[in-house]
């Protein structure tokens, strides 16, 4: 993946560096978890979102700055996206700003991205993951739980609670597939096991080998995620299955 990096003679600081500066002076919650690797700044707020897997990401790449904010959280996209329709549009990876505009510089980037912040807080929306996680919790942590049960609470909430263990295994050009057994899914969702200990390698692929991925899980997954990283320019691919 193409990265782009600039540093102020005044500051020293790279473009990245700089970003970041201007989020942590109006979020001082806010947290790194990318920066200075590639072209893409990855910051967590626990205040906008206290799910592990979001963050405000910037996109430095050929001189430009493009913003998004990442989750997989399809009420809250909705939520924002249907709310704020003049200012948000609704992205394959969470929310971006309306028409996915480019900055030239860090000033304008940096204001566009503190708006953007500011839209997605308007009316103080908040993710319900923790409630959801604690109903689920008292409502089954055997197998009885339903696959309709699990398959929703995946929906909203699977990618915020597997995403630090399965960033350990991407790596630059390779598709990665883990799987998960259904027992030990359960007690992760249910927030008595850690979903790092319970998630094993199935394969290890070229970067867009979608034939080797059908071999693996089968076509019709295999053609959902050709789909689903088409446009992303993704420079790892990590996919988790549940056997």
């Amino acid at each position: 993946m193409a990265s782009y990096q600039s540093t102020s003679a005044n500051s020293g600081l790279t473009l990245q560096e700089q970003l970041f500066a201007a989020i942590k002076q109006a979020f001082p919650d806010a947290e790194v978890k990318k920066i200075n690797k590639d072209n893409f700044l990855d910051i967590y707020l626990p205040s906008v979102s206290k799910g592990k897997g979001t963050h405000l990401f910037f996109n430095t790449v050929k001189g430009t700055i493009k913003i998004g904010y990442y989750t997989r959280d399809d009420a809250f996209i909705k939520q924002v996206s249907s709310r704020a329709t003049q200012q948000i549009d609704a992205a394959s990876n969470g929310l971006r700003i309306a028409g996915n505009p480019k900055f030239d510089n860090k000033e304008a980037a940096a204001e566009a991205a503190l708006e953007f912040l500011a839209a997605i807080l308007q009316d103080n929306i908040v993710q319900s993951q923790a409630n959801d996680a604690q109903a689920l919790d008292s409502s089954s942590t055997s197998l009885e739980i339903s696959q309709e049960e699990m398959d929703s609470f995946i929906a909203e909430h699977g990618v915020d609670l597997f995403a630090g263990a399965l960033e350990n295994y991407l790596v630059d050009d390779e598709l990665i597939v883990l799987i998960i057994e259904k027992e030990d899914l359960i007690a992760v969702l249910a927030g008595t096991a850690d979903a790092g200990d319970c998630i094993q390698p199935l394969g290890t692929l070229g970067l867009n080998d979608w034939t080797g991925l059908a071999a693996l899980v089968g076509k019709k997954e295999a053609n959902w995620a050709k789909k689903e990283f088409k446009e992303e320019n993704a420079s790892g691919i990590v996919l988790l299955y549940c056997d």
